[in-house]
């Protein structure tokens, strides 16, 4: 038998399919239904298998659990809603024990209520003049091929009319992201002057560390994934369509080899190859105008599209614990993915 089949009839017996229908299957494919059965006793006594299936047992008792609370998270956003207030009725402590302890979302209208920023970033000759200088890190790469996204370097001024560039005349992807954030903290510090925020629980040493930019043009998008830490996600120019599933979806997302990012094509949903994610996943929508902010707990589901020309901000900086890197801890080879 094949490596692959070998494989596929492995997952079969893990996942606890039938035997009779497994055996059937492969004997539709030529081959002999006593291969298959001989097969199945030997993966059946290896130790390895033994194991994986102890592995497997509670995997799934974990799924129950998380079922537990998929049914909860439904009945409350059926009878209370998402929820969504103005900057005016925010206040520290509620956003601390309801959200960020909680682990729950939170759409805050007009969070950037007094910053210049809301009309001066708009201006591409304001934002050239006074920070113009400043040499920054970028995603690059081609239209084509949106997955192969390098690095590269420019003044703030040329990246700033390469994302204005009609979009018909494009070829090339140019994105400012959180990936790049070591490289361009000056320009987050100098930048910064112009934004006023309601004290959401920063840390109080004057530091933009944790403050992550997004500059990018129209239709720019973030696929389904999750972050290490909690963040506001806060819109200065320009809008953003968002999409959030919570974390017991872990399941249903159908994660990558990273395991950070999902397979999930929002624009392309296969319901045959993630059905489990079109069965079950029902992504809570949220357009952040210009001055809006969301509060994306960690490990939350969420996918990000600009509908125009944006710039964004992510707060991360809170004084509370906000670091969830375990998994790199306790398994250091995925940092080479």
């Amino acid at each position: 038998m094949k490596q692959d089949l070998e494989a596929w009839l492995s997952e079969c017996l893990l996942l606890r399919c039938d035997v009779d229908e497994v055996v059937d299957i492969l004997e539709q494919q030529g081959i002999p239904s006593q291969e298959t059965k001989s097969k199945i006793d030997h993966l059946l006594a290896m130790p390895l298998f033994k194991t994986a299936s102890r592995v497997m047992r509670d995997m799934k008792r974990l799924e129950w659990q998380m079922s537990i609370y998929q049914n909860n998270y439904e009945i409350l956003l059926n009878e209370v809603g998402f929820t969504e207030i103005d900057v005016t009725a925010f206040d520290q402590a509620m956003f601390l024990e309801r959200h960020y302890i909680a682990s729950q979302p939170l759409v805050i209208r007009n969070f950037l209520k007094g910053s210049v920023a809301l009309q001066t970033w708009t201006d591409r000759e304001h934002l050239k003049a006074n920070y113009g200088q400043f040499q920054v890190e970028v995603k690059h790469g081609d239209k084509l091929h949106p997955e192969k996204l390098e690095d590269k370097y420019f003044a703030f001024a040329d990246f700033l009319d390469l994302i204005g560039q009609p979009e018909d005349i494009k070829r090339y992807i140019y994105y400012m992201t959180a990936y790049n954030a070591a490289k361009n903290q000056p320009l987050v510090d100098a930048m910064m002057r112009e934004i006023v925020t309601p004290d959401y629980g920063a840390v109080d040493d004057g530091s933009h560390e944790c403050v992550f930019l997004w500059v990018g043009p129209p239709m720019t998008k973030a696929r389904f994934h999750i972050d290490m830490k909690s963040g506001l996600l806060t819109q200065v120019v320009g809008r953003k369509r968002v999409l959030l599933a919570p974390p017991h979806h872990i399941h249903h997302m159908y994660m990558m080899e990273n395991h950070f990012a999902s397979e999930i094509d929002v624009d392309r949903l296969d319901a045959y190859r993630h059905q489990l994610y079109c069965q079950k996943v029902q992504p809570v929508e949220v357009v952040l105008e210009p001055g809006d902010a969301v509060f994306l707990p960690a490990t939350w589901w969420h996918y990000v599209e600009a509908l125009d020309e944006s710039i964004s901000l992510t707060f991360a900086n809170f004084k509370w614990f906000n670091d969830y890197q375990w998994f790199h801890q306790v398994f250091p080879e995925f940092d080479k993915l």
